[in-house]
């Protein structure tokens, strides 16, 4: 007779139990890497590179629809019905400064170390400032930001091109319109975790537009390379421009 398995056989199905109802997921995504996943209610969300998002258990997702975000996602979020009272379902992304709240739309959340920025693409939602506690109703096309050094978000209405910056690394590109140098190093730090040294003051000038793939730091570093006429040297976690040969 198998005691001991059949000790075993009850402590594996509370294990089981308890990790399908009560345990918390923490999905984060390394360099250069994009993750698509489906919530428990069927919203689609797709993380950006060096992302975090934070899904509470199953059990507590009976009670509230809410996620926590670091870095950068794109949400497609369903529409669901409170079983008891039939009323709209409320979904909010919480980041570190402020609440997105809505019932079921599509929008992109960017939220790195020195920025905040919402997308609305498609629906309505409601976005709270965590410092002011003010709410701002946004409408499709409406991009909020929100800046080191600022009192509160800033609206402002985006149109097709303007967007594509924040919605393009959906498609594994980067893209970038007139954008300086500070913009760049930021932004390829925050994708493929590695530092662009410029150390050229003619160099830190200029800006730069075009698109980098994400998926290919090789490639990406290729064509910052011909844009500028400088050879790139990697050097442990950064990128020297040289001149080359």
């Amino acid at each position: 007779m198998d005691v001991c398995g059949r000790c075993d056989f009850p402590l594996l199905m509370s294990s089981l139990v308890y990790t399908y109802f009560f345990q918390e997921k923490l999905i984060r995504t390394g360099n250069a890497q994009i993750q698509s996943l489906t919530l428990y209610d069927g919203s689609e969300i797709k993380l950006n590179a060096n992302s975090q998002l934070r899904i509470p258990s199953r059990y507590k997702w009976m009670t509230d629809r809410e996620v926590w975000l670091t870095g950068e996602g794109f949400f497609a979020v369903q529409k669901q019905l409170d079983d008891q009272t039939g009323d709209k379902r409320k979904f909010t992304v919480h980041t570190r400064r402020g609440d997105v709240a809505v019932l079921g739309t599509r929008f992109t959340v960017y939220d790195r170390t020195r920025q905040t920025r919402v997308l609305l693409e498609e629906g309505r939602i409601a976005l709270t400032d965590p410092v002011t506690s003010k709410v701002f109703l946004m409408k499709p096309g409406e991009v909020a930001s929100y800046k080191q050094g600022d009192k509160t978000y800033q609206l402002a209405k985006a149109d097709t091109k303007q967007q594509r910056p924040l919605t393009a690394w959906r498609s594994r590109l980067l893209v970038f319109d007139n954008a300086p140098m500070t913009e760049l190093k930021q932004r390829f730090m925050e994708v493929y975790g590695m530092e662009l040294v410029l150390e050229d003051e003619e160099f830190k000038g200029q800006q730069f537009t075009g698109e980098l793939p994400l998926g290919d730091t090789q490639k990406a570093l290729s064509i910052l390379s011909e844009t500028f006429g400088l050879k790139a040297v990697p050097y442990q976690h950064r990128i020297y421009f040289v001149p080359g040969p």
